[in-house]
């Protein structure tokens, strides 16, 4: 059983995309769709000491929704976003074994893709839990496209031979069950307990860095259901 997850890179997402990760054999980074402006490839959301949220934004040169993801490339401006981090989780348990990955991560975006720079700061948190997902890129397995949508995550799966599609439960509005049926394939999605899914509505994964052990944030990895 091939199980393959396909998602945009986002910008040190939420926990329920590295959930996501956890439980895929397969993980693709989908570099090449467009870049949208204002959306959450190059910004999320942190929590400060007094629970408040505060979003931080990485800026990219000459963004356009006219080219792809890989196409953008981050300008050399990463200080007020680490000084946001900064401030929020300074007196956090995890903050001075994370702070170090955050600053080189953010560090080296400065002239980087967007799409390499999102991939590291999904990949790097994981390295010392024992999760051993295979990733790859959209761009490499398929870098001619013609299909979009639906159509595109039904061939990349049929090129990487999955069995079983997972997604976050926003997809839900996105694919039909009977097409991955059709194509044997088995759709599944998401269903973190006692969390409110979404990517808007939850903070980065950092919150859980800086605030929990890696026990703690394995189990976490690993509290998921699917539907």
């Amino acid at each position: 059983m091939t199980t393959v997850a396909i998602m945009q890179p986002y910008l040190f997402p939420y926990i329920g995309y590295y959930q996501l990760v956890a439980a895929a054999d397969i993980f693709v980074f989908l570099d090449d769709v467009n870049f949208i402006k204002r959306g959450f490839v190059n910004r999320n959301q942190v929590i400060d000491s007094k629970g408040n949220v505060v979003r931080f934004t990485l800026p990219v040169r000459k963004a356009s929704q006219n080219r792809h993801i890989r196409e953008h490339s981050y300008a050399n401006d990463n200080g007020k976003a680490l000084r946001t981090i900064e401030h929020c989780y300074k007196d956090q348990p995890g903050f001075h074994t994370w702070h170090s990955l955050v600053r080189e991560i953010l560090g080296e975006s400065a002239e980087c893709s967007v799409s390499s720079t999102n991939e590291t700061s999904i990949k790097k948190p994981l390295i010392n839990l024992p999760i051993k997902t295979q990733f790859f890129r959209s761009s490499e397995l398929d870098p001619q496209p013609t299909l979009t949508g639906e159509n595109r995550i039904l061939h990349l799966c049929g090129e990487l031979g999955a069995d079983r599609y997972i997604n976050l439960p926003g997809g839900k509005s996105l694919y039909d069950p009977g097409r991955f049926a059709s194509q044997g394939v088995e759709l599944l999605f998401l269903c973190p307990p006692d969390t409110p899914p979404g990517i808007a509505t939850q903070p980065s994964f950092l919150h859980h860095l800086m605030t929990l052990d890696e026990m703690a944030i394995h189990r976490q990895l690993n509290a998921i259901e699917f539907q």
